[in-house]
């Protein structure tokens, strides 16, 4: 004898459901990590546009400037009347780093003449939370920037 309406679900109605939130948690996991990733570039390349804008500034200005970059944040120092005094305010305020990026050495300085010139710098910052995800800075004598990730070597 069979009951009308049937009661329950049948095995295809579940098997499809569960499909399509499989899907859908595939999609949402995927998504994340992938802000993640954009917010790790973002977080770079603000770095280098920065370096950039310093060496800009300092060829424009005729003052030398230092880039302190330290593990979790960095800081602009301007050389006014012989002494170094701390830039607080605009982009070039000190910056910690939002995410979890952290520099390969202790610290690092970046100095740039009054002319806009400095010596070749390389450095890597790294994801603390995953080792794989590195970021490799290379400033050459001009103050030019080129940021690669590890996968683009």
């Amino acid at each position: 004898m069979k009951i009308y309406p049937p009661k329950g679900f049948s095995l295809v109605e579940l098997l499809t459901v569960v499909s399509i939130v499989s899907f859908l948690l595939l999609a949402i996991s995927h998504s994340i990590s992938h802000i993640k990733n954009r917010k790790l570039d973002a977080e770079a390349n603000r770095l280098a546009n920065v370096i950039k804008l310093v060496v800009d500034r300092t060829a424009i200005i005729k003052r030398s400037m230092a880039i302190d970059i330290f593990s979790d944040h960095y800081q602009i120092r301007e050389k006014f009347r012989g002494s170094w005094s701390l830039i607080n305010t605009g982009i070039l305020k000190p910056h910690h780093f939002k995410m979890s990026l952290r520099l390969s050495k202790a610290e690092h300085q970046i100095l740039v003449n009054s002319k806009g010139f400095t010596k070749n710098h390389k450095f890597y910052f790294y994801d603390e939370n995953d080792l794989s995800k590195k970021y490799f800075f290379f400033i050459n004598e001009l103050g030019q920037v080129s940021v690669k990730k590890n996968n683009e070597f």
